[in-house]
């Protein structure tokens, strides 16, 4: 029995959100993911919900990358943390994310 893997995905654009989430699926990932685009959504999101990864997309209007870094780590010790730093609009691909860790306190 395989687990759902439960993601926060920082995006402001729905459809973006959609291809990330379809993009999963293709590849076989059970992923149970929610979309912030606003601090407070993120804060919400990192005390109430039971989240396994985030990933994020680096310019987010009206959600500071470094803001939402601060944030995780401060809320989301030993959380996966996968972000995206440039966009491609053309091919829309989201292979682009990178790792940077696990959060430390």
């Amino acid at each position: 029995m395989t687990s759902t893997l439960k993601l926060l995905v920082l995006e402001d654009a729905e459809a973006d959100f959609r291809l990330i989430v379809r993009h999963l699926r293709q590849r076989g990932f059970e992923a149970d993911c929610q979309r912030v685009a606003r601090l407070g959504e993120l804060d919400r999101a990192l005390t109430f919900d039971d989240i396994d990864a985030v990933l994020a997309h680096y310019h987010v209007p009206g959600l500071e990358i470094q803001d939402s870094l601060t944030r995780i780590r401060a809320d989301a010790l030993g959380l996966r943390l996968l972000y995206q730093p440039l966009v491609d609009q053309h091919t829309a691909r989201i292979s682009g994310y990178q790792s940077v860790g696990t959060v430390h306190g």
